[in-house]
Parts: structure tokens; C-alpha cells; sequence
């Protein structure tokens, strides 16, 4: 009925994404500069049009990378916006939680099973057991009092 997961899954915070944002910031940027420098002058040569977005982009990322990365990261790490979900290798929860929310789970998780539910495609539906620092896996539902019952016995 029930089995240790091997991939021990746990709840993790989601991932920042300042690094993608500044990058897709300074290729727009470039882009319209260029658009521009190329409509404003006739005379320029043709190495210019290699060379000039290539300047353009570095100057416009490194200088994002200063100002709005840190701007970025620091709203994402605020306890209200940051979330959290859980995961055991590609088997992913759809549920997120707050740091509060998380919190609570792992306290809870010490003296009862907590249920986490993943899908992966419409008949690939698994029920993980987080009890005690480790994680279980269930083929069918079942309550908390059979799986506390049934991890009890696998480990005799």
C-alpha cells in the first residue's frame, strides 16, 4: 500500500526569474535602439550594424543587472510573494503555499501525515505522505490514521 519514496521529496521555494527578465528587458531595449539608429542615419558602415547592438546589449543588461535584479529578487524573497511547492523528482504539486503556509505544514508534518497530490497527465495521479522528515508514496487515498498505520509497520 504504501512505499518510501526514493527522491525524498520536500517542499521548495519557487525559482527567481530576475536573471530571464533582464535578459528579455535588454533585448527589447536593443532591439528599438537599433530600429532607431537604423532609421536616423544613412552613412554608417557596415560593420556598424554587427558591432553597435552588440554594445548596446551588453551596456543595456550590465546596467539592468545593477539596477533591477536586485529589485526584482528582493520582491520575490518577501515572505508574502515568495511560494513554495511541493516535489519529488519530476512529480510536482500544484498546490503553492506561502511562508507561513509552509511553515505550518512541517510542523505539522512531526506528528501527523500530511497529503500532497500530483499529476502528471491525467492518469498519472500519485498521493505523497510527508510524515516525519520523509516522504511516502501511496497508490490510492486513504486517511491519515491507515497511512500512520501503514508506516508504522513498514518499519517494524
Amino acid at each position: 500500500m504504501i512505499k518510501p519514496d526514493r527522491r525524498n521529496g520536500n517542499i521548495i521555494s519557487d525559482n527567481n526569474n530576475s536573471k530571464s527578465i533582464v535578459r528579455l528587458i535588454a533585448i527589447i531595449l536593443t532591439i528599438i535602439l537599433t530600429l532607431y539608429e537604423y532609421g536616423s542615419s544613412d552613412n554608417d558602415p557596415w560593420w556598424w550594424w554587427i558591432g553597435y547592438p552588440l554594445l548596446i546589449f551588453a551596456i543595456s543588461e550590465y546596467v539592468l543587472q545593477l539596477i533591477l535584479e536586485p529589485l526584482i529578487k528582493k520582491q520575490h524573497n518577501s515572505p508574502k510573494k515568495k511560494k513554495y511547492y511541493f516535489r519529488s523528482g519530476i512529480s510536482i504539486c500544484k498546490d503553492r503555499y506561502n511562508q507561513l503556509e509552509k511553515d505550518t505544514l512541517v510542523e505539522r508534518q512531526k506528528d501527523e501525515p500530511i497529503l500532497f497530490i500530483t499529476k502528471n497527465g491525467e492518469e498519472n495521479k500519485k498521493y505523497y505522505w510527508r510524515f516525519k522528515n520523509r516522504t511516502w508514496i501511496s497508490k490510492e487515498e486513504a486517511s491519515v490514521k491507515e497511512i500512520k498505520d501503514a508506516i508504522k509497520n513498514y518499519n517494524k
